[in-house]
């Protein structure tokens, strides 16, 4: 082979025919010689970015200066070969591997360290993969296969580095998820490069800027970051970068101590504890060491900074010592509340366009993706680069995008599966993550639970009293919540007292509620069964004799974690433990100690006292014995707190000397005993009084029980035996709560009244929330004593066991509607049921209220024929005692519970006698519960009108009394008569108003009605799409709150949208769905719906005679209304047959019976089939 007619014009090496030629002559002769023969491909880092930043001639430049400095470092013998664009190709001779990574780490070196002249200079790197011939068949074809293959491994683990062995396949899912890492080739983005880069290239002019990256979250403002660090590295700056993440700012240099795990520049700068000055100088000197021309900050998320890592970042731009100084950051909003660097610039990115959108699709799939998806896919990710990615990545992951010979088979209903998929809640919405403190230290610590929670299911952090179980546990869930898609959950225990409350408690924090007699513990685990969501269990201690509920939440889902704090391990077999200590304190034991020297637990000392004393200085000479208090109490957070607290009272070394006194010192008991004895007899006092709370409480609650002035509250949180949150209430540690508890204990008397007084003032609290019930104030009244619920238990568990009883029955009166209203459904009927339960209850004054409460209770259980006893008993009641206004809210729940169990005569006779007795006795809540009950029986019956004049007036007045849960049912109740009126416009408005007031209020259930009833209009509007995808998201809610009354109704639209695309198998799935959940709810109503359903589908498989037979089975039934009548007649009619099945009313009782046993007899094979 001539080599002269075989070169790169560019490049001087030989090209890619001399390669084959090369390899096709020489690699059989090597290989029957058994002569070492090495293969290395060679690529260039980021050559793209030279092309893109400086033009060809310099990227070319480039390439040619590359090819002459590996002909320099090869031997006599070797080959180098230019394969295309910034590849090339490596074959060494009698070399094997071992041999030939020698040569090629050399190779990598002269490359990377010395930059490449031009303007700028540019400093470059190289990817390798090498093979031998040893290592494969011999042919020319399976070594470049191998070299490739290693090559793209390289690349793939960060480039810059020569990889010469293999590693197994990953799955398709792990492929799949690589391809998104740079396919996309940053469409469209041609404009904001150029931005960039004109802005590093101003930066030794302006010697400190900044540039903002803006524009809709998902929108590619990482990515940008990422190329603008590599542009920053080409220019020779150095370069470091931030990642804000939530939860960030809750932690003390949170971003920094995790940017230094990820290695380059931050592994080589001090821990910034040591101090911003010994930080900023060694930053210094290591730039002027890499003759860096300047430092470029990276921040992606600065908002989401933490306030150590800022004030540290603003030491740097402050430094003199550092020439230049760049900051690029991607933030929601200004730079000017994080870094000031005087000189600003600003660019904002914008979503894909379609055409983007199909160019990045055909990157990934390596496929043409039909029109209708490519649209429909942009309509639904607004053409973000991060939600196209996260959207086709959980197509994957549910199969509704799954590879075929063809390309990519797309299932039909993929966005409403996806939209029923989609996260329950916003990962930025964490109000129990707004604690009022840095979080100091535990990096070992909170990494080891990080770690834990990606793979674990059950982690238990393990610690005495005080030692931060708590605080790392907030932390930590706070900084993973976004790897869990359903949410981050955190359910306090300490206030609670009885494992029986421990679910509904878990319920509240999932604000789940109960409806139509599910099982709560039931409810809980379909909730968590699809999910992935983490759930904090705090002060688990006094829960450890019933772990029942534990383990099945643990089985629930194999995504599900549980992250639980305690002072003992649970030991269940999926338990792991994690045992917490005290806080690391200095090494130094000399007299002396250099402020860098300082660990967490002096960190944290310090933060505390600058509290109590704001000109709090930390002296040289004081320094050791900051370390000697740490060190006493062996690094416990809480008794380093207590500590501080008395900064301004005594000097660090008196401190010091008290707690060294007694070694015991350590023990959280010792220590709280040690500053018990500190305070006053009068605050010693009060902070026992204080004890009487549950929960936190607020000022005006501490004055009225306790006595206690504002002054002294403050005093109590400068001691740190208080902690005031952010929404101003009052709250302490339960350690000290205990403590002050029984100090309490030791005076009854003292202890008796406070009681006392607690729960009158509680009761007076709930009175006062209760004259606001279905009015515009109730939702501040359900947020108010929501915050106060620890202290309702308290108040009436101490009625109930001090024989105060009409307390206990006046407070769960008045407290229904609350309960109600926030799904604890559950344990208001237990208090209730307790209340009640009382000897002599009947004779007191508040019973027939507390009967009435438990029957809306047991109405919104699903139970209408008991909640219906309890109304005649309450009725009853009233009666006998003269109650008029009692009797009237009686008689109009009693209609309700009538007319909720199919029985509309007798809700007709009632809702219309209660209509002018509630509106005499001066109740607007029951006078329009009337005007909804009558306006449910009118719309069933058929009376149109009448509906409709009733309805109208009962929206005008839910309204005005501002009651949005009952609204929102009046207009589903409205949208359903547009509906039937035909008036299909209209009652698209009306029930997305619905939709829109249930959001508005978090009702998750009557917003799933709401998009239930509209996705049954959608059907009427031939809007296929659309119908299936609220349906589908509405019965997601729906199962996962076991609201099998609304469920069935919700599958029986599901049927007749999949009748509608003729889609028989799917229908017939969803009946069987239908007529379970009908069974469930134990209603004849919806039994009745669904055999019509039976009778449509029927008539499409045009088996007349069984539509004829169904149809008129439900036309017969005495219990039928409208809601089931009307598909039963669009059967006959779609059958085309006239009636030879007659039933008279008791006749159609036990056809139905009949009936729904012989289709009952299909539902375990046909569920399990679906």
């Amino acid at each position: 082979m001539n080599e002269n007619t075989h070169r790169d014009i560019l490049t001087g090496a030989l090209n890619r025919t001399a390669l084959a030629e090369w390899l096709n002559h020489a690699m059989p002769q090597a290989h029957l010689a058994g002569v070492p023969l090495t293969l290395a491909i060679v690529d260039v880092d980021h050559f793209k970015s030279v092309n893109d930043a400086f033009g060809h001639a310099r990227g070319d430049q480039i390439l040619c200066e590359i090819a002459m400095r590996i002909q320099r470092t090869l031997r006599t013998g070797d080959k180098l070969f230019r394969y295309g664009g910034d590849e090339f190709v490596l074959v060494l001779q009698d070399a094997n591997l071992d041999q030939a990574q020698v040569l090629i780490e050399r190779l990598l070196n002269v490359v990377r360290d010395e930059p490449f002249e031009g303007k700028p200079p540019l400093k470059m790197t190289l990817s390798i993969g090498a093979a031998a011939i040893e290592e494969t068949d011999g042919t020319p074809e399976k070594l470049f296969e191998c070299a490739d293959a290693r090559l793209y491994l390289s690349k793939r683990q960060g480039r810059n580095q020569l990889q010469t062995s293999d590693r197994e396949e990953p799955d398709m899912h792990a492929v799949f998820s690589e391809q998104f890492q740079g396919v996309t080739r940053l469409l469209e983005r041609e404009t904001t490069l150029a931005a960039i880069r004109s802005f590093i290239e101003s930066l030794p002019a302006r010697k400190r800027a900044r540039l903002r990256i803006g524009g809709e979250a998902g929108c590619g403002r990482s990515r940008m970051i990422a190329e603008a660090g590599r542009y920053a590295a080409l220019m020779g700056y150095g370069v470091l970068s931030l990642q804000g993440r939530p939860g960030y700012a809750y932690r003390m240099y949170a971003a920094v101590l995790d940017a230094r795990q990820a290695g380059s520049l931050w592994a080589e700068l001090p821990h910034p504890l040591q101090g911003e000055p010994h930080f900023v100088e060694t930053l210094a000197r290591l730039l002027h060491e890499r003759a860096a021309a300047g430092l470029i900050l990276l921040i992606d998320g600065a908002e989401l900074i933490d306030h150590s890592t800022l004030a540290l970042l603003r030491a740097v731009i402050a430094s003199p010592d550092i020439v230049q100084v760049g900051v690029l950051a991607s933030s929601d909003g200004p730079l000017t509340q994080f870094l000031d660097c005087g000189i600003d610039a600003e660019i904002s990115l914008d979503p894909l366009s379609k055409v983007g959108t199909r160019l990045w699709l055909r990157g990934i799939l390596r496929w043409e993706a039909p029109d209708q998806f490519v649209s429909e896919f942009h309509a639904l990710t607004q053409g973000a680069p991060g939600v196209m990615q996260r959207t086709l990545q959980s197509m994957r992951d549910m199969a509704l995008l799954v590879r075929s010979a063809q390309g990519w088979n797309i299932h039909d209903a993929w966005a409403a599966a996806l939209h029923a998929k989609a996260p329950r809640q916003d990962a930025r919405v964490r109000p129990w993550l707004s604690v009022g403190e840095e979080f100091v230290g535990r990096e070992t610590e909170l990494n080891l639970v990080k770690q834990r929670l990606q793979s674990g299911g059950l982690l238990t952090l393990v610690a005495a009293g005080g030692m931060g179980k708590t605080r790392l546990a907030l932390q930590a869930a706070s900084e993973t919540h976004d790897q869990f898609a359903d949410g981050v959950y955190f359910v306090p225990l300490a206030a609670v007292e009885s494992s029986d409350l421990m679910l509904p408690a878990i319920l509240q924090a999932f604000n789940l509620r109960l409806q139509d007699g599910t099982n709560p513990r039931q409810l809980l685990l379909n909730f968590c069964s699809r999910g992935q969501m983490l759930i904090v269990l705090d002060s688990f201690d006094h829960m450890t004799h019933d772990l029942s509920l534990v383990d099945d939440l643990l089985h629930a889902s194999p995504n599900l974690r549980l992250l639980i704090t305690s002072r003992e391990p649970l030991h269940l077999p999926s338990e792991r433990a994690l045992r917490i200590t005290g806080l690391p304190t200095a090494d130094a034991e000399s007299t002396y100690l250099p402020e860098q020297a300082f660990n967490s637990a002096e960190i944290l000392f310090v933060q505390y006292a600058h509290k109590i004393q704001a000109d709090f200085v930390v002296a040289s000479d004081s320094r050791i014995d900051i370390s000697r208090i740490c060190k006493a109490v062996d690094g416990m957070p809480l008794a380093i707190k207590l500590a501080a607290a008395w900064v301004n009272v005594f000097d660090c070394a008196e401190i010091a000397d008290k707690l060294e006194k007694d070694p015991e010192q350590a023990n959280a008991l010792s220590v709280i005993n040690y500053f018990w004895a500190q305070l006053s007899e009068h605050e010693r006092c009060g902070a026992s009084a204080l004890a009487v709370f549950r929960g936190g409480f607020e000022q005006t609650a501490a004055q009225q029980v306790a006595g206690i002035s504002p002054f002294f509250l403050s005093a109590l949180v400068t001691k740190s035996f208080l902690v005031r949150n952010r929404s101003g209430r009052y709250d302490m540690l339960e350690l000290l709560r205990q403590y002050a508890l029984r100090e309490l204990a030791a005076h009854p008397e003292r202890a008796a009244a406070l009681q006392q007084a607690h729960g009158d003032y509680y009761l007076a609290l709930v009175q006062q929330a209760a004259t606001h019930w279905h009015r515009n104030g109730e939702v501040f009244w359900f947020e108010r004593l929501t915050a106060e619920l620890d202290n309702l238990r308290a108040a009436l568990a101490a009625a109930i066991d001090g024989n105060r009883q009409d307390q206990a029955m006046c407070m769960v009166a008045d407290l229904a509607n609350f309960w109600i209203g926030r799904g604890l459904i559950l344990e208001g009927s237990r208090w209730t049921q307790l209340a009640l339960q009382q000897s002599g209850a009947p004779t007191l004054p508040h019973f027939a209220a507390a009967t009435a409460a438990m029957g809306k209770l047991l109405f919104w259980l699903g139970q209408p024929g008991q909640s219906a006893q309890a109304f005649e008993t309450g009725l009853e009641a009233a009666t006998r005692n003269k109650l008029p206004a009692v009797a009237a809210l009686c008689r109009a729940w009693l209609a309700a519970a009538h007319f909720r169990g199919g029985r509309h005569t007798q809700a007709l006779e009632l809702g219309q006698q209660a209509l002018d007795v509630a509106r005499e006795a001066g109740l607007p809540g029951e006078h329009a519960l009337c005007l909804l009950t009558l306006g449910g029986v009118f719309l069933e019956r058929g009376e149109q009108a009448k509906a409709r004049e009733i309805l109208t007036l009962c929206l005008r007045m839910f309204e005005e009394q501002g009651d949005a849960r009952r609204h929102t049912l009046a207009l589903n109740f409205f949208g359903i008569l547009e509906f039937r009126d035909c008036k299909l416009d209209a009652a698209v408005k009306t029930l997305e108003n619905a939709v829109s007031v249930a959001q508005q209020n978090r009702n998750r259930l009557n917003y799933a009605w709401s998009l239930t009833n509209l996705g049954a209009v959608e059907i009427a509007l031939g809007h296929d799409t659309a119908a299936h995808q609220k349906l589908a998201e509405a019965q997601q809610i729906l199962h996962e709150a076991g609201s099998h009354d609304w469920e069935a109704i919700n599958q029986v639209f599901t049927a007749q949208a999949w009748l509608a695309n003729g889609d028989v198998s799917r229908a017939r799935a969803a009946l069987t769905k239908a007529l379970a959940c009908a069974l469930a709810c134990k209603s004849t109503r919806r039994q009745l719906l669904v055999i019509a359903a039976y009778a449509q589908l029927a008539a499409t498989q045009h088996d007349g005679e069984r539509a004829l037979q169904l149809a008129n089975l439900v036309l017969a039934h005495p219990d039928s209304g409208e809601e089931a009548s009307i598909p039963a007649r669009i059967a006959l009619a779609s059958a085309g047959v006239e009636g030879e099945f007659a039933y008279s009313p008791e006749s159609a009782r036990d056809a139905l019976t009949g009936q729904i046993a012989l289709l009952s007899n299909e539902i375990p094979g046909l569920l399990q089939a679906s």
